[in-house]
């Protein structure tokens, strides 16, 4: 990925979804933006054989679909931020789902995810969840056994001692 004038231009996307015809079409979209190259997956599993390739081959970003069989998006996405094995925990990861309702949507956010995409999908709202996701990623908590996107978008006050980190995690990273 590079930080010229379009950051989506040299990204890779790994869009997981048990729907193929959903995938084509979010790949197409992702194309039409000027994404660089789009992997697919039809689970979790391949998703995150994806994940675990070669630096090189690795995506930048990515978005899945809960709804899949044999490892959903929430088991994914556990596995990118939680275990041992995943090579990048803080790797942009936007929801692709047809719920909209708050609590949802803040549930999610509290699993890890970054972004939350809702269906019906138009390019200018993939759009811009991908560029928020590339060029204002939230910071990341880092603790032991919690590494999940800063709830909070903006640096407030809290009025007292920072003590994320303080039990062995790394915490706060990014930005």
């Amino acid at each position: 990925m590079n930080d010229n004038d379009n950051p989506i231009e040299n990204t890779t996307v790994l869009v997981a979804d048990n729907d193929g015809d959903m995938r084509r079409l979010v790949a197409r979209l992702l194309k039409s933006l000027g994404v660089g190259r789009v992997l697919h997956a039809p689970d979790g599993e391949t998703a995150k054989k994806h994940l675990l390739e070669p630096e090189t081959d690795r995506p930048d970003v990515v978005i899945t679909e809960l709804d899949m069989e044999p490892m959903d998006g929430a088991q994914l996405l556990a596995w990118i931020r939680r275990d041992d094995e995943s090579p990048n925990p803080l790797i942009p990861v936007i929801l692709l789902t047809g719920q909209s309702d708050p609590k949802f949507i803040f549930l999610m956010r509290d699993l890890g995810v970054n972004e939350v995409l809702a269906k019906p999908i138009t390019a200018s709202n993939l759009e811009r969840r991908l560029r928020a996701a590339l060029s204002r990623p939230r910071r990341f908590i880092d603790a032991i056994n919690y590494c999940e996107p800063d709830r909070r978008r903006r640096d407030l006050p809290h009025g007292g001692r920072d003590q994320r980190g303080s039990r062995g995690g790394r915490g706060v990273l990014g930005r």
